[in-house]
């Protein structure tokens, strides 16, 4: 009786550089940047406006419409900020409680009403080191 062979061998590939190509490579393209107003940087097509002129104005972002939904009167609840940005809530309420709270200084209340949570968000008032008791 014969007993087949099941072992088997993983060969190495085949070295490839006898096949490739001698053609030198082009050279790439260096970048503009120098530093000064009124360039282009062609590696990143960026074009920063002349000295004198006012950048055009820019698009909100969705921290923005976040902002703008938190300080309306009525305020906004997660499912209304989920249909505004696009985003799952754990990265809704993560933007809140960082970018909007930690770098905007916002203030964001919520109210539990009819088991629905609803947010608020207000400017953060100062901390008047006067007002601290000194001990």
């Amino acid at each position: 009786m014969t007993i087949p062979n099941t072992v088997s061998t993983i060969a190495a590939k085949p070295s490839t550089s006898a096949s490739k190509s001698t053609r030198p490579k082009q050279a790439q393209p260096t970048s503009t940047s120098t530093g000064t107003q009124g360039h282009t940087t062609e590696h990143m097509g960026v074009t920063t406006p002349p000295a004198g002129e006012q950048p055009a104005p820019r698009a909100p972002n969705k921290l923005d419409q976040l902002a703008a939904l938190l300080t309306c009167a009525t305020g906004a609840t997660i499912a209304e900020m989920m249909a505004a940005t696009g985003w799952q809530a754990h990265s809704v309420r993560g933007a809140m409680a960082g970018a909007l709270v930690k770098t905007r200084g916002l203030t964001i209340t919520s109210h539990k009403v009819d088991g629905v949570r609803t947010y608020r968000a207000g400017v953060a008032a100062p901390v008047d080191a006067s007002s601290e008791t000194a001990q």
